[in-house]
């Protein structure tokens, strides 16, 4: 391999040296690859979809909300969006943000003002390291004063239209993105970062949907048969991966216990329709914990239609072993990686 100073590289390849039968339009040139690429890796994905939640936080009580995601791994930064409503309009109430719970930045926004009824908040959370590790995320919510409606909740990663050149976080160095040159396996180099862009880019690493309460509200079952933990099934469809594919794999996980110890153990179920799918995890533990992240198949994108639809239902159900009671804080549902 012959290798190129940095200085004497085409800044503007000519379109004769673009790939032959490839799709050229006027000044198509690998730097508009690169951007395009660099750009994309840099989109934050959806981790919490947003949740009606409407649950209550009374004054001086703390409440903790968690959930099980796989991030992209680029994220510097996420943002929670929050609906606050004052339960009562005469009452100075005020409530106070935190995430990761107890170790995060608090921030507090009042909702003393008058005639405002309910309140959009916005908390960012600035991440201490990138990571596309499975992990939990947890967010604390205090009021202050008087109680505290929360009416809805959802979290996504802080878009970044443009990546720095460091140990993990390779951009590309445009000046050497040119047909020709020689492909150096180092990174923001050449098309070595054109690569990892691309390598990065299952962009879909997204939260399907999540259940999550405060432990100290979980839901809670004694009796052996299963009991669904919403009156209606959730309607869930994901990408598709391969074009002949009808299902594709998603990961879940629950936050759950045993009451008192001892018995069988109480269940956690997961059932679809369209799919015909059903995966049941065993709970013993009675300090609450993450089960290990199991894998269901469910309905993905239909390309034989126009909108797409496939209508998978999935259910979840919780149930006990008939004499000790199962609870469960939270699940979480998401895609995992799709490339």
């Amino acid at each position: 391999m012959t290798y190129i100073p940095r200085n004497l590289l085409r800044t503007k390849p000519s379109y004769t040296l673009v790939t032959p039968g490839a799709p050229v339009r006027a000044a198509g040139t690998w730097r508009e690859v690169a951007d395009g690429v660099q750009w994309i890796a840099g989109k934050g994905a959806c981790l919490v979809p947003w949740m009606n939640t409407s649950f209550q936080v009374a004054a001086s009580v703390t409440k903790t909300l968690r959930f099980r995601v796989r991030p992209r791994g680029k994220a510097i930064r996420r943002v929670w969006g929050l609906m606050l409503q004052p339960n009562t309009l005469s009452v100075d109430t005020s409530v106070t943000i935190r995430a990761p719970a107890i170790t995060g930045t608090s921030v507090t926004v009042d909702l003393r003002h008058p005639g405002i009824f309910w309140q959009p908040f916005q908390y960012l959370e600035d991440l201490a390291a990138k990571s596309s590790s499975e992990q939990e995320m947890t967010i604390d919510i205090t009021s202050t004063g008087g109680t505290t409606n929360v009416l809805g909740l959802h979290c996504y990663e802080e878009d970044r239209s443009a990546l720095n050149d460091n140990a993990t976080d390779y951009g590309i160095s445009v000046e050497t993105v040119t047909p020709r040159a020689p492909l150096i396996d180092v990174a923001q180099t050449s098309l070595r970062g054109i690569y990892d862009a691309f390598s990065n880019m299952d962009a879909r690493r997204v939260g399907i949907l999540h259940i999550a309460l405060d432990t100290g509200e979980a839901f809670s079952q004694t009796s052996a048969s299963f009991q669904a933990l919403t009156n209606l099934p959730y309607k869930i469809q994901v990408p598709k991966l391969n074009a002949g594919a009808t299902t594709q794999a998603v990961s879940w996980s629950c936050y759950a216990r045993m009451a008192t110890s001892g018995g069988t153990g109480g269940s956690v179920k997961l059932a679809t329709t369209t799919s015909g799918v059903t995966d049941t995890a065993t709970i013993t533990g009675t300090t609450f914990a993450w089960i290990t992240s199991r894998s269901i198949n469910v309905a993905c994108d239909n390309f034989a239609t126009v909108d797409g639809f496939r209508d998978d239902e999935l259910t979840i159900s919780i149930a006990g072993d008939g004499t000790r009671t199962v609870e469960v804080a939270s699940v979480s549902v998401w895609v995992d990686t799709v490339a």
